[in-house]
């Protein structure tokens, strides 16, 4: 068995930064591993890490990213702001982007981050979700994550926190999901 979620590090979706970055992979690269991924499992979830800010990143560069990020539809984004590390070829790069703008960038992705989270928690209205509960959430509500990595929410007694179940998911906020035990009406 699979858990259907897949996190893969994407950190730009512009050329022209990951070959800064020395990645290895274009883009397109990238989207292809996505596409097959997607293809063996249509309802994964694909997360993925983005730094924003890396030296030599131009405003073109960023939209570039934000773009392909946006297409690729991921489930959730882990947005990283660049800050040098001492010793690293990173840190003695030229072109360093400016504090203030870093931070709009970061806003930006998070909130790109935030609507994606939503659009593929919407997809799992009306489906069933295995889900392990993990924590009480106070009035009778438990939260855990669902196969595909996202946060669930299930009317359920503390005593059953611990357990995986099986739930009817009916809605959705701020990308999470919101359920009800299969058989338990109440």
């Amino acid at each position: 068995k699979f858990a259907h979620h897949l996190h893969i590090s994407l950190q730009s979706g512009s050329d022209r930064i990951l070959k800064l970055m020395r990645r290895g992979y274009t883009a397109e690269q990238f989207a292809e591993i996505v596409r097959k991924a997607r293809a063996a499992m249509p309802d994964i979830g694909i997360t993925t890490d983005v730094i924003v800010g890396f030296p030599g990143e131009s405003e073109e560069d960023f939209k570039t990213s934000y773009e392909f990020i946006e297409e690729m539809g991921f489930s959730r984004i882990h947005v990283f702001r660049f800050s040098p590390r001492q010793g690293t070829l990173a840190a003695k790069m030229p072109d360093k982007v400016p504090p203030s703008v870093i931070k709009r960038r970061s806003e930006e992705m998070i909130a790109l981050s935030r609507k994606l989270m939503c659009q593929f928690a919407e997809t799992l209205v009306g489906k069933r979700q295995k889900v392990l509960l993990e924590e009480e959430n106070g009035a009778g509500m438990l939260s855990g994550f669902t196969g595909n990595y996202v946060r669930a929410i299930i009317k359920a007694p503390s005593g059953m926190k611990g357990q995986m179940v099986e739930v009817l998911i009916k809605d959705h906020k701020e990308g999470k999901v919101i359920g009800e035990i299969e058989g338990d009406k109440g």
